[in-house]
């Protein structure tokens, strides 16, 4: 069956901060947009995946990510989901749950929860339609656009567009992630200094077999606003996962879920403030760092990041240093603390629109990780901030396309610029 019979301007496939905010930014330029996502909310790992630690939109001078990204900070600020608008921000992902669902409706966008994009139909180059199953069935959705926002580049994958996998020399791919959250934490004394804090008796921890979760620190794990008693912890790793495999994927959900049980019983033992700690849940989503990343007109390197590179093309700002999750070993652990080994880019850096434009469709584009990087850029790419920044440049472009009836590829980036620019988008500074 056809969903409402409507050819939309855009659909938007995944609702993750990418997606999302690719969904709004179309819809506010007058496009008809339908936005589906699996889950049963938007907002990916923030909201499903519970990260609750949103950041930074800044580098060391100014911010670098306004638009839509800082709309969404201010206003979960307001409603007292957040404490801080600059730096790593803590969040409620509850709040933001329904930030989000209020800002499409505002913004008029159409929606599907429960529901996932099982094909893409081609005619010729173009995606002429999407398969789309949920308690409906089996849906037809058309569109003259469309932006995969899915992550792991799904709609692309269906598509037919190329795409390469984890570290050059070997296919290498960073961990996945189960954030808990831990109650019951005393916030008169427990306060997260550094990631590395309690790496001695993280090695004592594995040395015992109390632990099994490679890890050398931590990694975050700071209190939800809002909720009393309560930390988001990002401890969990799981190696050696593709998540594009289901089978692999699937074992990875359990794994983290036992993580999850050490993760509690070493705060209670380890951790100041946290003796009478209790798991009080795990992600529904799994956090996935790295999987498809889709060949486009450009694929952004590590040396562009940590240079600082300047694009006549750019649509986007970021300054989020290379931050790979290799597996823990001393050397590593000691150049962490002196600070070194991070690839802080000099000052922020540029992605081109070109990143946004996968080989193999002609009217679809893709947003967040799945964009066109090599597995060293992704490091910086994938953190929400700079997802939600290439989530609002895909929408736009997506919207301005329908409305005069062009592809992706031809559309004038001055134009496209322009707009981003007039909806207070920060591109150079």
């Amino acid at each position: 069956m056809q969903i409402d019979k409507i050819k939309y301007d855009v659909i938007v496939c995944g609702g993750g901060m990418a997606g999302v905010v690719a969904a709004i930014a179309a819809a506010r330029l007058g496009a008809q947009t339908l936005l589906i996502e699996k889950h049963n909310c938007s907002g990916g790992v923030m909201t499903s995946g519970i990260l609750s630690l949103l950041g930074p939109l800044n580098d060391k001078h100014q911010r670098v990510i306004l638009g839509i990204p800082a709309e969404i900070v201010d206003r979960l600020a307001d409603m007292g989901g957040s404490k801080l608008k600059s730096g790593f921000i803590p969040i409620n992902h509850e709040m933001l749950k329904l930030l989000l669902d209020r800002m499409l409706e505002e913004s008029g966008v159409k929606v599907l929860y429960h529901s996932l994009a099982v094909d893409a139909q081609m005619q010729g180059s173009m995606i002429d339609k999407l398969m789309v199953a949920n308690k409906g069935g089996i849906m037809e959705c058309h569109a003259n656009m469309f932006v995969d926002g899915t992550g792991d580049g799904d709609v692309a994958f269906k598509a037919g567009c190329k795409y390469e996998m984890g570290r050059k020399k070997d296919g290498w791919m960073q961990p996945l992630t189960t954030v808990c959250r831990l109650g019951g934490v005393d916030p008169k004394v427990y306060k997260f200094e550094d990631n590395f804090t309690y790496s001695d008796d993280i090695k004592k921890a594995l040395a015992s077999g109390e632990m099994t979760i490679p890890a050398d620190g931590i990694g975050a794990a700071c209190f939800v606003p809002g909720m009393d008693g309560v930390i988001a912890v990002n401890m969990s790793h799981i190696y050696g996962v593709d998540p594009t495999s289901p089978e692999a994927l699937s074992r990875a959900e359990m794994i983290g879920r036992e993580q999850a049980q050490e993760i509690a019983s070493f705060f209670q033992k380890y951790v100041t403030g946290c003796k009478k700690a209790f798991l009080v849940d795990t992600s529904t989503l799994i956090g996935i760092r790295e999987s498809r990343r889709f060949i486009g007109e450009y694929v952004l390197t590590v040396e562009d990041v940590v240079s600082g590179r300047r694009f006549e093309d750019a649509v986007v700002a970021n300054a989020y240093h290379l931050d790979i999750h290799n597996e823990p070993d001393d050397k590593r652990l000691e150049e962490k603390k002196k600070g070194l080994g991070l690839g802080f880019p000099k000052q922020y850096y540029h992605i081109p629109y070109r990143c946004l434009l996968p080989k193999g469709a002609d009217n679809l584009l893709v947003s967040g990780r799945c964009i066109s990087t090599t597995h060293e850029a992704l490091s910086s790419t994938r953190i929400g901030p700079c997802c939600m920044a290439i989530g609002q440049a895909a929408g736009t472009a997506a919207a301005l396309c329908a409305k005069d009836g062009i592809l992706p590829g031809d559309l004038k980036i001055d134009i496209l610029r322009a707009t981003l620019l007039k909806n207070k988008v920060f591109i150079n500074g």
